[in-house]
C-alpha cells in the first residue's frame, strides 16, 4: 500500500502504519510450521465470534450476513456483494439493513476506531448511478446534519494499494450540538456495487480518523475484489 499526504505533514503517521504491518510479517516463523495457538487466544477468538454472531442476530441479518471471524476482532460479509465488516477497537460491529427490494440491496455496518465513529455502505442501485451521484448525495446529507459546514484545508492522507479502483472523498469541518468534528465521505464502484463510507471525529482527531478511514476503506475493497490482498 502507498500512502500519499495531501498538501503535506503527517507522513509519518501513515510510515509508522505500514513499517508496523512489515515488521508484523517479518516477525512470523519462517519454517512453514503452523504458529502454536494458545489457549487464550482460542477463548478470544470464540468471545469475537460470539459477537458477530450477536450482531447478525439483532439485525435479523443471518440471511444476508455470515460470520467470518477467524481472530480476536469480530467480523462478517455481507453475501450479496462479498464485502467484510469488521469491529472497532471497542469490539463492537453494528448492522443496517435498508427498506428495498431485492432485500439486501442496501446495508451498512458500523464501528468506531479511534474515535472516529465509520459507517460503511453497499448499495445496488441500478444502471446509470455512479459513485459521483453517491458521493454529491452524501455531501448533502452532510450539509443537513451538521451546522457551519466549510471545506477541511489542512493535512490529508490519501492511500493507494495496486488492484483497487480510487475512491472519491471529500472532507469537511463541521459543528454538532456545538462541537467541532471533522467528517469525510467517500463513494467507490465495485462492480455493480457503489460502496460509500461516512466518518465523523472530534475535530483534534482528524488526522487519525483520516487515515482510519484510508486504510479501512481500502480493506473493504480488498475483501471484495477478488485478487486485490496479493497485489503489492
Amino acid at each position: 500500500m502507498k500512502f500519499r499526504v495531501l498538501r503535506a505533514g503527517v507522513i509519518v503517521c501513515a510510515l509508522f502504519l505500514s513499517v508496523q504491518a512489515q515488521a508484523t510479517e517479518a516477525t512470523k516463523p519462517a519454517t512453514g510450521k503452523p504458529t502454536e495457538v494458545l489457549p487464550s487466544q482460542l477463548t478470544k477468538t470464540a468471545a469475537a465470534h460470539a459477537k458477530a454472531d450477536a450482531a447478525i442476530a439483532r439485525a435479523e441479518a443471518g440471511d444476508l450476513f455470515e460470520n467470518v471471524t477467524d481472530s480476536e476482532t469480530p467480523a462478517v460479509r455481507h453475501r450479496a456483494s462479498g464485502m467484510v465488516c469488521q469491529a472497532g477497537d471497542d469490539g463492537e460491529l453494528s448492522l443496517e439493513i435498508y427498506p428495498g427490494d431485492p432485500r439486501g440491496d442496501d446495508v451498512s455496518c458500523g464501528s468506531s476506531m479511534l474515535g472516529a465513529v465509520i459507517t460503511t455502505y453497499a448499495t445496488r442501485y441500478g444502471k446509470g448511478f455512479t459513485a459521483r451521484d453517491a458521493l454529491e448525495g452524501s455531501i448533502d446529507a452532510i450539509r443537513q446534519r451538521f451546522d457551519d459546514v466549510k471545506p477541511y484545508e489542512h493535512d490529508a492522507i490519501e492511500m493507494s494499494k495496486e488492484g483497487l479502483p480510487q475512491p472519491l472523498t471529500a472532507r469537511f469541518e463541521a459543528a454538532i450540538n456545538g462541537q467541532k468534528v471533522f467528517t469525510r465521505t467517500s463513494a467507490v464502484e465495485v462492480g455493480e456495487w457503489i460502496v460509500a463510507q461516512r466518518v465523523t471525529a472530534p475535530y483534534d482527531k482528524a488526522t487519525a480518523a483520516d487515515l482510519v478511514a484510508e486504510v479501512g476503506l481500502a480493506m473493504t475493497l480488498t475483501s471484495m475484489i477478488p485478487g486485490a490482498d496479493a497485489a503489492n
